[in-house]
């Protein structure tokens, strides 16, 4: 040990030590409101403060399927698209948008599975719709986003 570090540890011994005050406790995080509570709802609305693609457990889906980084970006960071309200299509939620005067060449939907927190994205880029994964291809038999909510809905 050197002469400094003797020095150090002996003011320190010699010191009194004030109690310190106890960290405040960490509020615990909010949970997310139920996926199912944003149907009806636009996906920038928010539910408890949340809106539908800011919530933790949509985001983790669309990034567990989306590879891509622009298609992610593009997906989640769509919260001022045009869209419909969010829809329940079979087991899924739906939720759709398109890019600002020009839906017919960007637009996109994320369906989601409540019940396994899976998603399913399609991204149209004006030629081409990508569908990740690539087996989740619609489930009206067409080529194309976003889906119309079912008719009467």
């Amino acid at each position: 040990m050197n002469l400094i570090a003797i020095l150090l540890t002996q003011m320190a011994v010699a010191m009194p030590v004030a109690d310190a005050p106890a960290p405040a406790p960490v509020a615990p995080q909010a949970a997310a409101p139920a996926i199912e509570r944003y149907v009806g709802k636009y996906p920038f609305d928010k539910v408890d403060g949340v809106a539908f693609l800011d919530h933790p457990k949509v985001r983790a889906a669309v990034q567990a399927v989306v590879a891509d980084p622009v298609v992610r970006k593009w997906v989640l960071q769509a919260n001022d698209s045009p869209s419909p309200a969010i829809y329940r299509l079979g087991a899924e939620i739906v939720a759709v948008g398109c890019q600002a005067h020009a839906c017919g060449e960007r637009n996109w939907a994320i369906l989601v599975d409540p019940g396994r927190m899976s998603a399913r994205v399609c991204y149209f880029n004006g030629t081409t719709a990508r569908w990740f994964p690539a087996i989740g291809r619609p489930l009206n038999g067409v080529d194309e986003c976003p889906f119309d909510p079912p008719k009467g809905k």
